[in-house]
This record gives C-alpha cells, structure tokens and sequence, in this order.
C-alpha cells in the first residue's frame, strides 16, 4: 500500500493545483461498472478524488473492437489520467488487450486493475469476475501474464470468498501478488451472497468447466453482452407500467421532459408520466 500512497500523490487524476497533496492517505474512487462514467468521474475529481478509476472493461469485448467499450476509456475533461480495470478469464486476450490499453492511453493510463470480484451471474456464468476466485491458477496465470505485458502497475481486486464460509483472501492474496501484483483491494462480502440466485445454486452454476472456456464459433464472430456494454442507452427504453415491463421506442415527449409517449413493441401507445 505504501507504493499505491506514493503513486496517487506523484500521479493524481487531478491537476496538482487541485489535488489535496497535503493529505497523508490518498483518496481513491472504487470502480463501479454502471457509476464511473464520464460525469460521474469529472464531479468525483472536483471534489478532490486523489485517482479515478473507469467501470469494468471486458477485454474480450476489447478484442472485437467494440467501439461502445472502448469508449469506457474516455477520459473527463479534468482528469489527467485514470486507473483502467478490465476483466475477462483468459490470460492471453487479457494480457494483449491490457498491452493495447497501455499503449492507446499512454501517460493518460495510472495502472491496471483486474477485476475478480464482480458477483454478477451473466460475468461468472462465463468465468469472469469472482469466479476466477474459484480457479485460481487460472487467476494467477492472467496477472502473470498481463504484467509481463504491460509496463504499468497491475493491481486486483477480489472478495473475501466465493461461497458462504470461505475465508481465502490472505491466501489469494499472496498467489496472486507472487504472480506480479502491485497491489489488491479485497471486498469483505462473500460473491454468491451478493447473487441473486441463493448461494448453493450460483456455486453450481458459476463453476468453470473445461467447456466453459472454450469459444464458441458465435464467440469468434461477435463479441457477446457484457456488464458495462448495457451500462449505456440502447436506444430502447424500459418502462414499468404497473406489474408489466414494457419495451420500446419513445414516439413524442413533452416540452416539460417529464411527459412522452412510448410505442410499445406489443403495438399498443402509452403515456408515461
């Protein structure tokens, strides 16, 4: 940590000028897919936010050239640079696409971050996120490789335990900083009790097997759904009417903003207030 307190006060997101150099501790924006936008990030670095850090990137969307992802790289007016946390469960994309990263960013780029907490069910379906906690050689084998491919910091983020009554941080820890970790940041809630499903069923259905990992022909062709690739508009809007959830295209607003009418895909018109 004492390196991560050195860095954020020699290389803050923020002009020094507005940068609180006088505090010991830096300050630092946890990632959040969904939260750390554009807005979000410039408002956090007004009010003096020591380094920021971008939602979670999916490296295999990264790979597709997935011009909604990479925009997730974007940086706020004020922000000299930012930390970028991407995720994924194969060492080579992740390692290549970390490497693209760095190079794309340059100066701009603070380090990367390797998210393994994220309890998602559409990420550890696939094998990303927390459930890399479940395999970690796996783990280890990605920030082996994405530090030797990269020249910036790597740091990772991961949880207490994947399943209720697993305690393996300290563990996980050290194989993970044996592999090239400059640093971690441990989440204290277990992954499965932050699904939605009950724990029993998301340790089954999260486990990564040999099939798992393997791409599909689907896969080689068009990057699938990720976390942060829905974390922007659509196009499409959602609207709950009552007990029903209703899609479609909004036909006319109101001069107020606060009145449209929503073309539903059942061919029926609605006013939404």
């Amino acid at each position: 940590m004492s390196w991560l307190r050195k860095f954020a006060a020699a290389y803050p997101s923020a002009d020094v000028s507005e940068s609180p150099a006088h505090r010991d501790v830096p300050v630092l924006l946890a990632p959040m897919a969904g939260v750390n936008d554009l807005a979000f990030r410039q408002l956090c670095v007004e009010c003096g936010v020591d380094l920021t850090y971008t939602e979670m990137v999916s490296s295999k969307a990264l790979s597709f050239a997935n011009e909604k992802t990479r925009h997730l790289l974007d940086r706020a007016p004020n922000e000299k640079r930012v930390a970028v946390q991407l995720f994924g469960h194969e060492p080579a994309t992740m390692a290549r696409e970390a490497a693209w990263v760095e190079e794309q960013m340059g100066d701009a780029l603070a380090y990367i971050d390797i998210n393994m907490g994220c309890p998602a069910r559409k990420i550890v379906k696939k094998g990303d996120g927390s459930a890399l906690m479940t395999t970690p050689d796996t783990a280890c084998e990605i920030v082996r490789q994405v530090s030797a491919a990269v020249e910036h910091p790597v740091t990772v983020k991961f949880r207490k335990g994947y399943r209720e009554g697993e305690d393996v941080a300290v563990e996980f820890a050290r194989r993970v900083e044996d592999a090239g970790a400059a640093a971690v940041a441990v989440t204290v809630a277990i992954a499965a009790a932050c699904a939605k499903k009950p724990a029993q069923e998301a340790a089954e259905t999260t486990e990564i097997s040999s099939s798992a990992e393997q791409t599909t022909e689907a896969e080689k062709t068009e990057p699938e759904e990720t976390e942060e690739e829905t974390s922007e508009p659509s196009g499409e809007v959602q609207e709950e009417v009552g007990y029903y959830m209703l899609q479609g295209t909004i036909v006319k607003a109101a001069s107020d903003g606060m009145t449209f009418t929503l073309q539903a895909d059942d061919g029926k018109s609605y006013d939404i207030k």
